[in-house]
C-alpha cells in the first residue's frame, strides 16, 4: 500500500532511460537480448569455435563448450536467460546496489515465466544462492532468494533459502581471472540446515565464471541432492582467456 502511494506522489523512472512510469519501462525490458544457440549443453555458455576435423573429440562432447570439457562442474545443467548488458544490466545493478528492492520481484517473475521446460522436469525444491550474513546485514536482502521465490511459487515447489550456508565473506571478484574466482569461493559455502534430496533447481542472478553456482552445487550434491539444475537471470559476456567481464561493476 505504502509503496503505491509513494508512486502516485514521486512516479518511478526507468532505471536505465529514465522513461517516467515503471521501474524498468516496456522499452527497456524489450531490449533485454536472450542467448541464443549454439550453446554447451553443460554450462549453457557460447560454445565456441568448433573442434577441428582432426581432433579427437568423444561424440557426446561435441556440444561442450572447452571448460566443461576439460572440467565438468558440479551442476548437470546451466541456463541462462539474458545476455548481461544494457538495459538488463542497469536494472540488476539498481537492484542489487541502488536499493531498489522492488526490482526483485520483476525480475523474479520475468524468470518465471521464462524457466526452460527442460530445466523444470523433475524437480523437488528451489535453493537460492545464499549470501554471507554480514553482507546480508549491509545490503538488506538476498537477490537470489528474492528471485527464486516467484520461481518456486510459480513451479509449485518448495524453497529452501538454507539449504546452503555462506560460511566465508570473500571480497568483491571483479578483477580476478577464473582461476583466482574459483580459489576465491574454495571452502566458501558450507551445508545449511535443511535436508536435501531429490533435483534441486539453483537460483542466482548473474552467471559470470560460474565459481559461485558450481561450489553451491557441489555442496548440494554431497548434502544428497540427486541432480542440481542452476537458473540465472543473466550471463555476463567473457572477455578474453581470462574472462574478467564481471557484473559486479556498473556500465560505464
Amino acid at each position: 500500500m505504502w509503496g503505491r502511494l509513494l508512486d502516485l506522489l514521486y512516479p518511478p523512472a526507468c532505471v536505465s532511460c529514465g522513461r517516467p512510469g515503471a521501474q524498468v519501462c516496456v522499452q527497456c525490458v524489450g531490449r533485454f537480448r536472450p542467448l541464443r544457440p549454439p550453446l554447451c549443453s553443460r554450462c549453457g555458455g557460447p560454445l565456441g569455435p568448433r573442434p577441428s576435423p582432426t581432433t579427437r573429440v568423444p561424440p557426446d562432447s561435441v556440444r561442450l563448450c572447452q571448460a566443461c570439457r576439460v572440467r565438468p562442474p558440479a551442476f548437470d545443467r546451466a541456463w541462462s536467460l539474458f545476455v548481461y548488458e544494457g538495459p538488463l544490466r542497469d536494472a540488476i545493478w539498481a537492484f542489487k546496489y541502488g536499493g531498489h528492492r522492488v526490482l526483485g520481484r520483476m525480475l523474479g517473475q520475468l524468470m518465471a515465466e521464462s524457466v526452460p521446460t527442460q530445466a523444470t522436469a523433475g524437480l523437488t525444491a528451489v535453493v537460492p544462492v545464499p549470501l554471507h550474513p554480514s553482507r546480508l546485514v549491509t545490503r538488506g536482502f538476498n537477490q537470489a532468494a528474492l528471485l527464486a521465490r516467484p520461481i518456486a511459487t510459480r513451479l509449485q515447489l518448495p524453497l529452501l533459502a538454507h539449504a546452503v550456508r555462506r560460511v566465508r565473506h570473500e571480497h568483491s571478484q571483479a578483477t580476478l581471472d577464473v582461476r583466482a574466482r574459483r580459489s576465491a569461493v574454495r571452502g566458501a559455502f558450507g551445508r545449511g540446515g535443511e535436508a536435501m534430496s531429490g533435483n534441486v533447481l539453483l537460483v542466482d542472478d548473474v552467471f559470470s565464471t560460474g565459481a559461485t553456482v558450481n561450489a553451491c552445487a557441489a555442496v548440494l550434491r554431497a548434502s544428497g541432492a540427486a541432480r542440481v539444475v542452476v537458473l540465472t537471470l543473466a550471463r555476463a559476456a567473457l572477455v578474453g582467456k581470462s574472462e574478467r567481464e564481471s557484473p559486479e561493476r556498473p556500465r560505464a
